[in-house]
């Protein structure tokens, strides 16, 4: 009987060490809009909200007391310039400012402390030029934490602490500006999940509503369903330039302010918890918590 107590134990521990997680928390914001308002010094304001971003660890959360570790990244939903190339490389009306690739880098070594995990939105293409999905493309190749990349290299997926994290750009669709997502979420569905019930986040530009920007209804249905038979903890999306949060079959989405309107939202994942807390002009003002399960 001993020896039989004493198997149990150590079969529970060698679980409780395979399958232990450390908490960790991540950034979120969307629609940055680099060279934005020039006129009113756009990127004075984006500096400021950055900075804000920097001074995070070490202090503590509200209603918990936690301390707050060093981010792992900061995911990014689209919008990143509101030009595209000449906001990307910070060239605006014969003077240079830092650009989008200047104030956030994926190794955090730009103006911003962590690494930087973006999505192009409309903007970044909005006159044609695709130099910010080129910039995507090679910026892939130097994540800071190793990335699943598509067959054109666009889109991508990674993990950290068990959580799978899915980047799917414009918004999961095939042709045009999407750069067929959907067929590479379907793929990275069945190819690059450590487990049939791993936690996922995805994260696009576009939100799920009206029809927008030739985002049919049933193209969004055709998405959403895709992902219904998955644990998906949460969708984060952009565009809107507010905060929101919905629910589509039973998946919730959650929309991420714009932050060059000053906010964004700091999610700690604990356990099977993800406490997702929204921060706006240097002060928290909310938070949700999402319960999931893992395998």
């Amino acid at each position: 009987m001993r020896i039989l107590t004493t198997l149990s134990t150590a079969i529970l521990l060698l679980s409780s060490a395979l399958f232990s997680y450390e908490h960790f928390t991540f950034l979120v914001t969307a629609d940055p809009h680099v060279g934005r308002n020039q006129l009113v010094d756009n990127e004075a304001n984006l500096k400021n909200i950055i900075d804000d971003m920097n001074s995070l660890p070490g202090t503590t959360l509200p209603i918990s007391g936690e301390a707050i570790s060093p981010p792992k990244g900061v995911l990014i939903a689209g919008d990143l310039t509101d030009n595209g190339r000449t906001d990307w490389t910070g060239f605006w009306w014969k003077e240079w400012r830092d650009g989008f690739e200047g104030l956030f880098q994926t190794n955090g070594l730009g103006r911003l402390a962590f690494p930087v995990y973006e999505g192009y939105g409309n903007h970044d293409f909005s006159r044609g030029d695709v130099s910010a999905l080129t910039a995507i493309y090679l910026r892939n190749r130097t994540r800071s934490t190793p990335v699943n990349t598509s067959e054109n290299g666009l889109h991508y997926s990674w993990d950290w602490e068990g959580i799978h994290f899915i980047n799917l750009n414009l918004y999961p669709g095939q042709g045009g500006f999407t750069c067929n997502s959907l067929d590479f979420l379907r793929k990275d569905l069945k190819n690059n999940l450590q487990h049939p019930r791993q936690p996922i986040i995805v994260y696009h530009h576009y939100y799920y509503g009206a029809p927008e920007h030739r985002w049919t209804t049933q193209e969004q249905e055709r998405a959403i369903d895709e992902l219904v038979p998955y644990n998906v903890i949460g969708i984060f999306v952009g565009h809107g330039h507010a905060q929101r949060r919905t629910k589509r079959k039973g998946i919730t989405i959650y929309m991420a302010p714009a932050l060059f309107k000053n906010r964004y939202y700091l999610c700690k994942v604990k356990d099977n918890k993800m406490i997702i807390y929204s921060r706006k002009e240097n002060r928290w003002v909310g938070r949700w918590i999402k319960l999931f399960t893992r395998p």
